[in-house]
Order: structure tokens, then sequence, then C-alpha cells
């Protein structure tokens, strides 16, 4: 059985190294903000928004040390190969968790709307005698 400072140090190091891969997809990020904000004549630093850049390194902490715990990480013969997979951990689990938290709304906020009309305001959009011709349709026979 693991020690309770094994278990920190393995958290540890997969939040690193999760955030280490975050940083570089950051990075990237930080790079287009800086193209788009040329391209609109516009001062990148007021694009750039810290508390999200803030954010988005702890999911990558969190991604890489979720991965780190699943890996089964032993911190005293830790090869290259898996701090890399805990890096890209971090990278694409950001990604991942960023997309569920953006389409999950926050309890007591309201449901994102959406462009495509529900089912039954586009039947409710119809004329009384649409809805009629509608439920009369012909019925195919089958005769052989």
């Amino acid at each position: 059985m693991a020690s309770a400072l094994s278990w920190i140090q393995v958290i540890f190091l997969g939040g690193i190294a999760g955030a280490l891969g975050q940083a570089a997809r950051t990075i990237v990020g930080i790079k287009k903000v800086n193209d788009q904000a040329v391209a609109a004549h516009a001062d990148p630093q007021d694009l750039i928004v810290a508390s999200r850049l803030f954010i988005s390194l702890t999911i990558g902490f969190v991604a890489g040390a979720l991965a780190a715990l699943a890996m089964d990480v032993n911190v005293d013969a830790i090869a290259m190969a898996q701090i890399l997979g805990l890096a890209g951990a971090g990278y694409a689990g950001a990604d991942f968790i960023e997309g569920f938290i953006n389409k999950t709304p926050l309890a007591g906020s309201p449901p994102a709307k959406s462009n495509t009309p529900a089912p039954d305001a586009e039947a409710s959009a119809k004329s009384p005698e649409a809805k009629a011709s509608a439920a009369q349709t012909p019925q195919d026979d089958h005769q052989g």
C-alpha cells in the first residue's frame, strides 16, 4: 500500500505535467489572440483575460493529476514517455473539460438558446388548414 506522501507526489507530478501541457495549448491560443488583435488594430492585452488563463492552467493541472492516478505512476521510476503522456493528458483533457463546462449550463442559469425550433413550435406555426391536411395524409396500400 502506498503512503500518503507517495499519493501526494503522484498527484503533484501529474498536475504539474498536465499544467505544462495546458501551457503549451495556451501559448498557441495567445498567438492566435495576438494575430487577431493586430488584424483589428487592438491591443492584445485588452483581449487576454488573466482569470481564464489561471482557470485553464488549473484545469490542465486537474486533468494531469487524474491521468497520473489512472496510469498508476511510480514517482521513483517514472519514464519520460509517462511524463509526456501526462502533459498530453493536460493538453487534451483541458480541452475536453472546458468544452463540457461551456456546454453545461450553471445551476440557476437559463438554458442556452438554440437556433433550431422546437418540434411543437414548428407544428404550432402551421395554419389550421395545413394541420388538417397533414392529419389526413393517405396511407400506402400494399397490395400484392
